[in-house]
């Protein structure tokens, strides 16, 4: 019964827990540029955010770079997809074509 009653409570914290992730990095990326991958950038999302300086540990720059590289090849292979390799025939070009869309992301 604890249980039943538990799961959809972990399950909410969880989704929240993950947005506020998520909202934490995208506020943090533009801080990139110019702090690079680092707690500094992320420290600067978090004051943009007005929360604490101890929240900038939260997420580290891995997570950053984990949502990035994540958001980029998911949005490199829809291209891929929706264009069918830009209409290439050859193996050698579908490569080159898929490459080339991951690296302009």
């Amino acid at each position: 019964m604890i249980q039943q009653t538990l799961k959809p409570l972990m399950f909410r914290f969880t989704s929240e827990a993950s947005n506020y992730h998520k909202t934490l990095i995208e506020t943090s990326l533009p801080f990139v540029h110019q702090y690079g991958w680092s707690d500094a950038a992320i420290h600067q999302g978090c004051q943009k955010l007005g929360l604490s300086p101890a929240s900038h540990r939260l997420i580290t720059p891995y997570d950053m770079i984990t949502y990035c590289m994540r958001k980029w090849n998911k949005t490199s292979l829809r291209i891929v997809d929706d264009e069918n390799f830009g209409q290439a025939k050859r193996i050698k070009d579908k490569i080159h074509f898929s490459i080339k869309t991951r690296l302009q992301q």
